[in-house]
């Protein structure tokens, strides 16, 4: 788990192991009012808490449900999933244009 404070696109990757990467959706981000894929993305200072769950797709659902039930007022969003590689993204967003937030630029 990790605070995502310099924007997703960047700080996503602090939690992506080796051999794998990550496959999201950007459908699924969850955005403010008037905020852009690319703000979503890049924006830093937001704050927001990013994590992982080892599972199934079933299992992630539980764990949706599950954190519905005890925390009512926090969202969880599902934004995507982890994947081997070399595995097919057909349909996942291309991280490569986006970078998030540099402190020295």
């Amino acid at each position: 788990m990790l605070d995502v404070s310099d924007g997703l696109a960047k700080d996503l990757h602090h939690l992506v192991p080796t051999g794998a990467k990550p496959i999201l959706f950007a459908e699924l981000l969850p955005r403010r009012k008037g905020c852009d894929l690319r703000a979503a993305l890049t924006d830093g200072e937001d704050y927001e808490l990013l994590f992982t769950v080892r599972g199934t797709p079933a299992k992630a659902a539980r764990l949706a449900t599950d954190w519905r039930s005890a925390f009512p007022r926090v969202p969880l969003t599902i934004i995507g999933r982890l994947a081997d590689h070399d595995a097919p993204d057909s349909g996942a967003l291309d991280l490569a244009p986006y970078h998030g937030f540099e402190h020295f630029k």
